[in-house]
């Protein structure tokens, strides 16, 4: 089994993202969303074998059990990310906040993705 290092650059990417393209000024704040998206895409490892798999009825193109651990993923982080802002930051974030908290979520499991196949040696994983 390869290591994965897929949550380590998640994390790294958000809070880069955070800091230069949403312009945080917190490094706390960023901080605290650079673990709390790396906690989701982490947790989502482990929960993601238990999903079923549903490639027949769906699709023959797209790997689909690959598409829900990405779907996995990135709700888990978006959680772990309001409920950090909410209940240990205090901050209460706007619709807008949320929707560009969501895509660099977003972008960031996706770029984290490719790195992680990269390095491991896999072929990259979002088709079959």
């Amino acid at each position: 089994m390869t290591t994965s290092y897929k949550p380590f650059f998640a994390g790294a990417l958000i809070i880069a993202a955070d800091k230069f393209l949403l312009m945080q000024p917190d490094m706390n704040s960023s901080l605290y969303f650079g673990l709390s998206g790396a906690i989701g895409i982490f947790g989502a490892q482990y929960i993601s074998p238990m999903l079923p798999n549903n490639q027949a009825q769906i699709s023959t193109m797209l790997d689909t059990k690959t598409l829900e651990t990405r779907v996995l993923e990135i709700g888990i982080g978006t959680g772990a990310t309001l409920a950090i802002n909410k209940l240990i930051l205090n901050n209460d974030l706007r619709p807008n906040d949320i929707l560009q908290k969501v895509g660099v979520i977003l972008a960031a499991d996706f770029v984290s993705e490719y790195i992680d196949d990269y390095m491991n040696l896999r072929p990259l994983s979002f088709l079959k």
